[in-house]
């Protein structure tokens, strides 16, 4: 390699360097900034409302009557580890679509994958996912049977939504004359399922 190629070379290892050391000063400016709240214990949560609580590696899963609470520790590694996230993550039961469980054994951890909308709410990646103590399965499939009630209560009530939609749409097209009373009561009975 001649003298150019070393140059070139030493230039983008220092502008490399530059930028690792950039990306550090401004996540560690982040972390100062941000002062972790007292972690709660599971009692305490349980007196705040939690029907469950699921312990993981580096988080607990808090389920309550109108959400999931996924909460990071507060420890450095655990920020470490979850990369500087300290805030908890929420997610409300008419944001999940579906929950699909791994079981654990003793020896291996189990895991939920929860589906989200998308779009509506920015979670990244690993907060739809929780990894818990495989010793714990018999909380964690109470906690899926829980989840998926509340989900698919949520789907009826978004179909009587859909459906009261649906009717009101064919009660304009009768009152606009494009269909007759007969096709709107036919399509009104089988939207309501009578």
């Amino acid at each position: 390699m001649g003298v150019g190629g070393t140059i070139v070379l030493i230039v983008v290892l220092v502008a490399f360097l530059v930028v690792m050391i950039w990306l550090l000063v401004k996540l560690l400016k982040e972390w100062l900034g941000k002062r972790p709240k007292q972690e709660l214990t599971n009692e305490e949560l349980k007196n705040n409302g939690a029907l469950f609580i699921l312990n993981g590696g580096t988080s607990k899963l808090c389920v309550y009557e109108d959400k999931l609470e996924k909460i990071y520790g507060n420890d450095f590694a655990t920020r470490l580890l979850n990369m500087g996230d300290i805030g908890n993550v929420i997610m409300p039961y008419n944001t999940i679509t579906s929950v699909q469980m791994l079981e654990g054994t003793p020896k291996k951890f189990g895991r939920f994958d929860f589906g989200i909308l998308g779009g509506q709410h920015k979670y990244n990646t690993r907060d739809n996912i929780f990894v818990f103590d495989g010793n714990e399965n018999e909380t964690a499939l109470k906690i899926k049977d829980f989840i998926l009630e509340k989900i698919s209560k949520n789907s009826a009530s978004n179909n009587n939504v859909s459906n009261a939609e649906e009717i009101a749409k064919y009660k304009k097209l009768l009152d606009d004359g494009i269909i007759t009373q007969k096709e709107f009561e036919s399509k009104k009975r089988q939207l309501l399922g009578l």
